[in-house]
């Protein structure tokens, strides 16, 4: 993943993941095997010259196991690739993506952000870069301490897969940035993965996002600003990006085809039970407060036979504690089309 990644590759090193490898080992593929599924967190990693020829051999491997591949969060190009072997796509949200080189705060739609960043600065707020491991213990226990605080306002337990949590963190070669009043309370955090391109970073991922239920308004605009003008001073960063919020801005499917259709029902449906605890469309509005550039994201896959696995299997990679019951309740959605 050091070698050569795109801005979601690094979720490919995090715990539940399982791996392929080419070849020659200088490039692999992450995923977990669910319901007969194998389901990617997103697409090939390593050596850039590889990842065609990976897609292909990646399915070969997955069918000789007796499951079906998925390719989950893959971009624009990759999805082209699938498609010109007779694969399905349907888009499962848009990728919110920032220049830092070219950030700038002025004009009448960044008042919401000036403001943020204002009023953080009178109040006495500052910011901290570090890594988990390396802040003072109590920096630690405070963040802990907004993560429980957090997860415990939620109706369903925190989720994985593409979304990080406290015990991601601890990679050293995660960075968090956090907001600090003058009394030295904590009042949020972000994290930031990294990718790289022959071996040197250049670029940064938001992933964990935590503020204090009692913070001022803003805190998290302010943290995302100030990273953003942090890597604007950094000559070797090439984007900033907000991540996806997932199953969040789904669009039509691009193929057309009924298949993707019910697909795109079946996601939208597990979108919708879990916005109450998670709120995407929420997250997904606030990261247009940036006015990033927007990168489509798909899901990709062969045999639409296979769609009410692939519908658990996705429901089930984000909620692993998902009970048989609840995964029921998506079955039961998908009815013979007339």
């Amino acid at each position: 993943v050091e070698l050569d990644g795109e801005s979601m590759s690094f979720m490919t090193t995090w715990e539940g993941n399982h791996y392929w490898f080419s070849a020659t080992g200088r490039s692999a593929m992450a995923y977990r095997v669910i319901h007969g599924i194998a389901l990617t967190t997103t697409g090939p990693f390593g050596d850039r010259g590889e990842w065609s020829s990976d897609l292909r051999e990646f399915a070969r491997f997955s069918m000789q196991q007796s499951w079906s591949p998925v390719l989950y969060s893959v971009h624009r190009e990759q999805r082209d690739q699938l498609a010109a072997m007779g694969w399905y796509s349907l888009e499962v949200g848009s990728e919110m993506v920032v220049d830092p080189r070219q950030w700038k705060t002025t004009g009448k739609k960044w008042q919401d952000i000036r403001t943020a960043i204002n009023k953080a600065k009178r109040s006495g707020i500052s910011d901290v870069m570090s890594t988990f491991n390396e802040a003072p213990n109590d920096i630690r226990e405070q963040i802990e301490e907004i993560s429980e605080q957090w997860a415990q306002l939620k109706a369903l337990p925190e989720m994985k897969f593409t979304l990080g949590g406290v015990e991601e963190l601890h990679d050293p070669r995660v960075r968090i940035l956090y907001a600090i009043d003058a009394e030295g309370t904590v009042l949020g955090v972000t994290s930031w993965l990294p990718t790289w391109r022959d071996g040197r970073i250049i670029g940064w991922t938001l992933d964990f996002m935590r503020h204090r239920t009692d913070s001022v308004n803003g805190i998290m605009e302010f943290l995302i600003a100030r990273m953003a003008e942090r890597l604007r001073d950094d000559d070797s960063v090439e984007f900033m990006s907000l991540s996806a919020a997932p199953l969040a801005g789904m669009g039509s499917n691009e193929t057309e085809n009924e298949e993707s259709e019910v697909l795109r029902h079946v996601l939208q449906m597990v979108a919708d039970i879990m916005e109450p605890a998670y709120g995407f469309h929420s997250l997904f509005r606030f990261k247009l407060k940036f006015h990033p550039d927007e990168e489509k994201v798909y899901i990709c896959y062969p045999d639409a036979a296979k769609l009410p696995q692939i519908s658990l299997a996705v429901a089930q990679a984000y909620v692993p504690s998902l009970t048989p019951a609840e995964a029921m309740r998506f079955v039961r959605t998908i009815a013979p089309r007339d």
